[in-house]
């Protein structure tokens, strides 16, 4: 199962384009020129915040039927969850929970950190 986080984030939400120095700006706020751990872990635990509301409103917008859960019709809305669909599915149900969206992003995301 080859999915990369990226493109099955982007499935489920827009992510923000942030230049580096914005990034820093906002993670420098006590704006003295360097973002120590206190401030980094502040900006970290805000960004998954907002991203864990984004991948949540994502999979409410491709729930259309508004069941909890994303049946194959409706992953035909976009190509890369509907090509991934049936990795995705662990239980074999049929359907796509957002658990176990959650948990093919965690296994993309490990298996990307871990390739050279």
């Amino acid at each position: 199962m080859k999915i990369k986080i990226a493109m099955l984030a982007t499935v489920l939400f827009s992510a923000s384009a942030m230049t580096v120095d914005e990034a820093f700006e906002q993670m420098d706020t006590n704006k003295d020129g360097s973002v120590d751990r206190q401030e980094f872990g502040a900006y970290m635990t805000d960004i998954l915040g907002k991203q864990r509301a984004q991948l949540d409103e994502g999979f409410k917008e491709l729930d259309i039927n508004k069941d909890g859960k994303i049946d194959r019709e409706e992953a035909k809305a976009n190509a890369a969850l509907d090509g991934y669909f049936g990795d995705i599915d662990s239980d074999g149900d049929g359907f796509l929970s957002l658990d176990e969206i959650k948990v093919a992003i965690a296994s993309a995301s490990q298996r990307t950190e871990q390739q050279p």
